[in-house]
């Protein structure tokens, strides 16, 4: 499956989201690196599961930031899609053409906010897949608490079974 243009357009839509988020007359973000990415296509007997991680890290300042250098965040964006694979499109270039074809499809956000603190601390939405059987039998983690501090964010969630069927 050709992904190039999918990857481009889930970078580029983490950036602007994080962007719009800390860019107005009070505070800012500033990225230590252009968003990184990673999309993996994973067969797993009759299924494909798509796999996007999305990375967009830097430093914000606020009124109430008192450090120099701003205060570190992480943003990270997760997609997964699942599907005959059989039926699997030969490329994708948004979203909505893999939404189309998948039985599931997931959304995932996570922020790690001040990140030089001991303890990981931030906010979360949505869900992700975990796991997939051969079986068509399908890990999810839902997000149950959208904060996390102190705690991996895992612990704010519950897992939940789904059944893929043909």
């Amino acid at each position: 499956m050709d992904a190039v243009v999918l990857k481009e357009f889930l970078m580029e839509q983490l950036k602007k989201e994080v962007e719009a988020r800390w860019n107005d007359d009070y505070s800012r973000f500033e990225a230590s690196n252009p968003p990184s990415s990673q999309i993996t296509v994973e067969n797993v007997a009759q299924w494909l599961w798509v796999k996007a991680r999305i990375a967009y890290e830097g430093a914000t300042w606020a009124p109430d930031t008192d450090r120099v250098l701003g205060d570190p965040e992480a943003a990270h964006a997760w997609r997964d899609w699942i599907g005959l694979a059989e039926a699997a499109p030969l490329k994708a270039s948004i979203p909505e053409d893999l939404d189309k074809w998948a039985l599931l499809s997931t959304t995932y956000r996570r922020t790690y906010r001040d990140i030089q603190v001991t303890g990981p601390w931030g906010i979360h939405s949505g869900r992700w897949v975990e796991e997939l059987s051969e079986e068509g039998i399908v890990k999810v983690r839902v997000v149950t608490n959208e904060k996390f501090h102190d705690v991996s964010p895992e612990s704010m969630s519950m897992i939940e079974y789904a059944h893929l069927k043909k």
